[in-house]
């Protein structure tokens, strides 16, 4: 009576181990779409000699490796190979059969958001699929033998830690033929094939495979730009003139500049120089917008510095101080602006690289209550843009 209370014992908990191997495992998800994983366990037998599904009897080690793949919310695919022995010893008979099974399976998520929270730390799943297995046996004619073979089950997962979880399963594989046990009697019995039961446990790492959307050689997990081609240098992103700032952030995006300068090239100490002196040496005569023939060489220096400088744009504004008419003064500082322009233009300059305003009185520089004030604000700037 004991031993057959033992019996019962071993095979209900045997039975809810297996029970827990019809729900699944899987970590992947869209953040982290790829699992790798080990596996370790065994292999049973099921076919003409006997059964071993479920039994704790002549257990025989098995292993494999996994790679998953997320698909959507609800399913996953797999490849697993596993390895492993299948035998039976009866009293009369018996048999030794090594087999590697390659299964390629799809797998149906509970944690999919509807069943179950998708970071739900218990994650059950079943699976089904196609496999191969090739086999190795004494009692063959060849060495191998190939098999055809449909796995189904399932397994539960166990996160324990952001990349890794700890897979229970167990796949059911329904053969094809009837030669694993060297003992055909399929015409004889029903259901006799050879099936076997791979129960392991295993651990999965997820992780992501890296993605270059636009093929530049930069992944998308470091790419600015992930669906333009682009150059390291610019983070991933286009660089018409490849020097190291990114076009939409470029304000020279097809001259070669420095970052310091928004993209555009450092503006020499002497050209500062050269615009520096033209407000100083810019003279008009009083009253007027015509330039005095003094001011010839100051502007003609400006002149060269921009057709030796093709990137290089201007802004020339023009100001007065506050004597007179306020709308006199704003329309000579226009004026004046606009001859400078005119000068430059005639000397070769683009007329599109040249921007020519005038303020009036609204930006002096000095006070206007002193002669000297009201001279430093009659003025016209040169600045070098982009």
């Amino acid at each position: 009576m004991h031993c057959e209370t033992d019996r019962i014992m071993k095979k209900t908990l045997l039975l809810l181990t297996a029970f827990g191997f019809c729900f699944s495992l899987m970590a992947q998800n869209a953040t982290r779409t790829w699992g790798l994983g080990a596996h370790f366990g065994t292999m049973q037998y099921a076919g003409d000699l006997g059964n071993e599904m479920f039994t704790t009897t002549d257990l025989h080690a098995a292993g494999g490796l996994s790679l998953n793949r997320y698909l959507t919310n609800s399913f996953d695919g797999l490849l697993m190979v596993s390895h492993g022995l299948l035998d039976y010893k009866g009293d009369t008979s018996g048999f030794k059969t090594f087999t590697t099974n390659f299964d390629l399976m799809a797998r149906y998520k509970f944690n999919n958001g509807y069943l179950l929270k998708e970071d739900f730390p218990i994650a059950p799943f079943l699976q089904a699929g196609v496999a191969t297995a090739l086999t190795k046996a004494g009692h063959y004619a060849n060495d191998f033998e190939m098999d055809f073979n449909f796995p189904m089950g399932g397994g539960i997962k166990f996160q324990v830690a952001e990349p890794l979880s700890v897979v229970l399963q167990t796949t059911y594989h329904y053969t094809l033929s009837d030669f694993y046990d060297a003992d055909s009697r399929t015409q004889e019995l029903d259901n006799t094939r050879d099936q076997f039961l791979t129960s392991t446990v295993g651990i999965v790492y997820n992780f992501n495979m890296p993605v270059d959307t636009d093929g530049d050689g930069i992944v998308d997990a470091a790419d600015r730009c992930p669906e333009q081609p682009g150059s390291k240098e610019a983070g991933g992103c286009p660089d018409a003139d490849k020097d190291g700032v990114a076009d939409a952030d470029d304000r020279c995006p097809n001259v070669a500049g420095v970052g310091e300068n928004g993209g555009c090239p450092a503006i020499k100490n002497k050209d500062r120089a050269v615009m520096k002196a033209a407000i100083k040496g810019l003279l008009f005569e009083t009253g007027s917008a015509n330039i005095k023939e003094e001011s010839n060489k100051v502007l003609d220096n400006v002149a060269t510095v921009l057709k030796a400088n093709p990137a290089y744009k201007l802004t020339i504004h023009g100001h007065t101080d506050n004597t007179g008419n306020a709308d006199r003064n704003l329309e000579l500082s226009k004026q004046r602006a606009q001859a400078a322009k005119e000068y430059l233009v005639a000397k070769g300059v683009d007329a599109s690289r040249i921007t020519a305003e005038g303020f009036g009185d609204a930006k002096p520089v000095a006070g206007n209550d002193t002669e000297e004030g009201r001279a430093k604000n009659r003025r016209v700037e040169f600045k070098i843009v982009f």
